[in-house]
C-alpha cells in the first residue's frame, strides 16, 4: 500500500478521524435519504467514462489513497461548510450552474439539475440548464438540505433579468438621477463603496415610440461606397439599438467612420457633442467634413477654452474630456439629444469628478455612442459607469453590481474591487449592447495591400 493509503489509515484511525465519522454518522441518521458522496457517485453523474484498459491497473492502484484523500477532503468541505449553488446567466435562454466549496456535489443534489435538464458543459466546467425550468429548479434548490443543512442559493441577478426582458429596440427608457442625500448610509467597512448619486434628484423619460426607423440603405453614396461590410454591420448594430450603444472595435478598425454614418441619419436629433481626448479634436473635425459632405468648418466648433460660448447654430461641438469638468453650465443648458463619447474609458473611474458630471449628461441624451478600442472585461468595476449611462433605468445600483460582477475582496487597506465574477452573465449583457471586432476579425473585409 503507498504512502498516501498509510496516512489515510493513520489518519481514520486516530482521535481526529473517529470524532469525523461520528459526526458524520449522525448526521447521516438525521438525514436518512442522504446519498454517499464518493468519487465513483460524481463520476457517473458528470458523466465520465472509466476506461477499461488493464494496462493502466497499476496507475489507477497506486492513486488509489491520494483519491481518497481528495474524496474525503470534499467530503468534509461539503458537510463541514455546507453547500452553495451559484447561479448565472450565460445566454438568452441558458443558465451556467457552479457549486462551492468545489464543483463535485452529492448525486441527490446534482439530480436537481440533471432532471432540469441539466448537462455539463467541460469547456466552461459548468452545469447548465434550459432558461425555461429556471424557477422550478431555484424552488427544488431551496427546499433541498445536504446533512439536515439548507444549501445556500445564489441566485440570476435582477439587473441580468431585467435585461433579459428588455427588448433590443427600446420603446422607453424610465430612470432616476439620483441625489446625493438619497443614498442609504454605508458601514464604515464600505466607505470606498459607494453609489453613483449625481445632483438633480429628477425623474427622466426617453420615448423612442414616436422614432421614424431608419435602415443603413438610407446612408449616402459616399458610405455605401466607402465603408467595409464589416462597418455597415456596425451600423445596422447601432440603429437596432436606438443608437444607444458600446462601439468597442480595436484601434485601427474604422469606428469613427462607422459613428458619423450613424450620425448622418439622425439629423433630427442634432447638434451633436462630441467628447474626446485632447489630440484627436481637430480629427474628428476633419473626418466630419469628409464624410458628410454638406459639413463645412464653419458648422463645427472646437471648444479650446472654458471661456469659449458654445455659439449658436453649430451642428456639431468638440470637446476633451479634461475641459468639460470647467463647462458643466454651458454644457448642461445646452441639452444635447446626441453625444458621442470617443475613448469613453476617460469616464470608467466612478469617484471621478467628471465622470460624475458627464455619467448624468450622457444618460440624458437620447442617442448615444460610446467608442472604446480597450477591453472593456478587463476589470468589470470599469465597466458600470459605461453601463450605468447606457442603460441607467437597469445599472444604478454601484454597491449591488460590485457584489455581483467584481468578486470584493476585503484587504488591510480597504475592499478590493478589481476582481472579476459572473463574467459570463456580464459577457452577456455587454452582448446586447457593445459591438467588438478585432483586426484579425475583419482581414477578409478588407482590400489586399497595395504596394509601391
Amino acid at each position: 500500500m503507498d504512502k498516501d493509503n498509510n496516512s489515510f489509515s493513520a489518519w481514520k484511525k486516530s482521535d481526529a478521524g473517529a470524532a469525523f465519522y461520528a459526526l458524520i454518522d449522525s448526521k447521516k441518521k438525521l438525514s436518512s435519504g442522504q446519498d454517499d458522496i464518493s468519487s465513483r457517485s460524481r463520476s457517473q453523474s458528470l458523466g465520465t467514462v472509466k476506461s477499461n484498459d488493464n494496462k493502466g491497473s497499476g496507475r489507477r492502484s497506486k492513486s488509489k489513497g491520494h483519491n481518497d484523500l481528495q474524496s474525503h477532503q470534499e467530503e468534509i468541505d461539503g458537510e463541514m461548510q455546507g453547500w452553495t449553488t451559484e447561479l448565472e446567466l450565460a445566454g438568452a435562454d441558458i443558465i451556467s450552474v457552479s457549486f462551492k466549496p468545489n464543483n463535485n456535489p452529492p448525486s441527490s443534489l446534482l439530480k436537481i439539475i440533471i432532471d432540469s435538464e441539466g448537462k455539463f458543459n467541460k469547456e466552461m466546467t459548468a452545469w447548465e440548464v434550459p432558461f425555461k425550468n429556471y424557477k422550478e429548479m431555484v424552488d427544488k434548490l431551496k427546499a433541498f438540505n445536504v446533512g439536515g443543512m439548507p444549501i445556500n442559493v445564489v441566485p440570476i441577478s435582477d439587473m441580468a433579468l431585467q435585461f433579459l426582458s428588455e427588448p433590443i429596440q427600446l420603446t422607453k427608457l424610465k430612470f432616476r438621477v439620483k441625489k446625493e442625500e438619497e443614498e442609504e448610509e454605508e458601514e464604515d467597512d464600505d466607505d470606498d463603496l459607494e453609489n453613483l448619486n449625481y445632483e438633480d434628484g429628477m425623474d427622466y423619460e426617453i420615448d423612442y415610440t414616436k422614432d421614424r426607423p431608419h435602415l443603413p440603405s438610407e446612408l449616402t453614396k459616399k458610405f455605401q461606397e466607402g465603408l467595409y461590410r464589416y462597418q455597415k454591420t456596425g451600423v445596422t448594430f447601432g440603429l437596432n439599438r436606438n443608437c444607444r450603444f458600446l462601439l468597442g472595435d480595436e484601434m485601427g478598425v474604422g469606428k469613427t467612420a462607422q459613428a458619423i454614418g450613424i450620425v448622418s441619419l439622425y439629423k433630427e436629433d442634432w447638434p451633436v457633442l462630441i467628447l474626446t481626448p485632447s489630440s484627436v479634436k481637430l480629427n474628428w473635425r476633419d473626418e466630419l467634413c469628409y464624410w458628410l459632405g454638406s459639413i463645412s468648418h464653419k458648422d463645427i466648433q472646437i471648444l479650446e477654452s472654458a471661456k469659449d460660448r458654445l455659439l449658436k447654430g453649430k451642428k456639431f461641438y468638440i470637446t476633451s474630456y479634461d475641459l468639460t469638468i470647467n463647462m458643466k453650465q454651458k454644457l448642461k443648458d445646452k441639452k444635447f439629444n446626441f453625444i458621442i463619447a470617443d475613448e469613453v474609458q476617460n469616464i470608467k473611474n466612478p469617484k471621478a469628478k467628471r465622470t460624475r458630471f458627464l455619467v448624468p449628461l450622457i444618460m440624458k441624451a437620447k442617442r448615444i455612442i460610446m467608442m472604446s478600442g480597450t477591453p472593456i472585461l478587463a476589470k468589470p468595476v470599469e465597466a458600470y459607469t459605461l453601463l450605468a449611462a447606457l442603460r441607467p433605468n437597469i445599472f444604478n445600483d454601484y454597491r449591488e453590481y460590485c457584489q455581483r460582477y467584481c468578486d470584493p475582496r476585503k484587504t488591510p487597506f480597504g475592499i478590493d474591487y478589481t476582481g472579476a465574477s459572473h463574467i459570463r452573465e456580464l459577457h452577456f449583457i455587454l452582448d446586447r449592447i457593445m459591438i467588438r471586432r478585432l483586426k484579425d476579425d475583419v482581414l477578409g473585409d478588407l482590400p489586399p495591400k497595395k504596394r509601391y
